[in-house]
């Protein structure tokens, strides 16, 4: 388990400007993403696929281009089973929830369809039910790492993000790109191919 003490720090210090700068932003946005995902591995940034991440999301836009905001997002994963010498073991009900806070550039303000890029921090929290079979195997699962009963781990989470956005209506965005995490840890890795919109407050 990585220590995340740090995360509602930076929580604090990206969406910050969005309570501070309450009369500066020009408009609020609220809505929800859907996402084609990729799980990686350990030396692979895709190897369990076939996946879906949901979940909704709220910024602040400040000067018509920057998007200060948080999401939280949910991805559930298929069961998986694994033989370890004499032993059986099942890994059911997989999650990741993830908690983010986002800063994302908007170019060509004022333009109906503006690509973006941005970068996003927080953690995510994996969970899952490990059990085995014959009884009495549980001590074997240690040297898979692995123990009975619910696991979870809990780990950093740093995100990099590019797309494109449509005002589809005056107050109604439909934005479609890529969510790349953790980059440079390949087992830790998630990519999301995603889908979202949003409502627009204020001016």
């Amino acid at each position: 388990m990585r220590n995340l003490g740090w995360v509602p720090l930076a929580l604090v210090v990206l969406l910050g400007p969005a309570g501070a700068g309450r009369a500066a932003a020009q408009t609020f946005e609220a809505g929800g993403t859907l996402a084609a995902s990729c799980v990686g591995s350990d030396g692979s940034f895709c190897s369990d696929g076939n996946l879906f991440t949901a979940g909704p999301f709220a910024s602040v836009w400040f000067l018509d281009a920057l998007e200060v905001g948080g999401r939280v997002a949910r991805l559930g994963r298929d069961d998986d089973r694994f033989d370890l010498l004499q032993v059986s073991g099942t890994i059911t009900d997989r999650t990741r929830f993830m908690v983010q806070a986002d800063a994302i550039w908007h170019f060509r303000r004022g333009e109906v369809l503006r690509p973006f890029v941005g970068f996003g921090i927080g953690g995510y929290r994996n969970q899952m039910t490990v059990s085995c079979a014959p009884p009495g195997c549980e001590p074997l699962l240690g040297r898979a790492g692995l123990s009975a009963g619910i696991e979870r781990e809990w780990h950093s989470d740093e995100a990099i993000v590019a797309g494109v956005s449509v005002l589809a209506m005056p107050r109604l965005r439909v934005r479609a790109g890529l969510r790349y995490h953790n980059p440079l840890r390949d087992e830790l890795a998630l990519s999301e191919w995603f889908v979202g919109v949003g409502y627009r407050f204020g001016r």
